[in-house]
């Protein structure tokens, strides 16, 4: 059971990391905001949207008041942990801020489900 929701929230994560991707690229190269500020913004679009996404299709949970909070909680840690870690690369290495952005994804994905799965939506 735990491999099937991991490849379930595997497929919507890389769904909502394209998302981020495009909108961080959108936001930086085509609107001309700062990269830093238009990963904050792409960031917490993912994060809405990928709670919608798994709540329902990963963890087929309702969207209750004790999910709800709890993560509220996951997201306001890991968005402040994300943004540290691309604000940080970002200012002192010379790495594309979307390979920042890549990197990023790809330590914090693992930690991510496990956080849903053994805190968030713990049945």
């Amino acid at each position: 059971m735990l491999l099937v929701r991991f490849l379930k929230y595997g497929f919507l994560s890389v769904f909502a990391y394209i998302f981020l991707f495009f909108g961080t690229y959108f936001l930086t190269d085509i609107m001309g905001i700062r990269a830093n500020i238009s990963y904050l913004v792409a960031l917490t679009l993912a994060y809405i949207l990928n709670y919608i996404l798994i709540t329902k299709l990963v963890f087929s949970s309702d969207f209750g008041r004790k999910n709800f909070i709890l993560f509220g909680i996951y997201i306001f840690v890991f968005w402040i942990l994300n943004n540290i870690f691309f604000n940080v690369f970002y200012k002192y290495t010379n790495f594309h801020y979307l390979v920042i952005a890549v990197i990023n994804i790809a330590i914090f994905s693992l930690v991510r489900f496990l956080t849903l799965d053994k805190i968030v939506f713990k049945k």
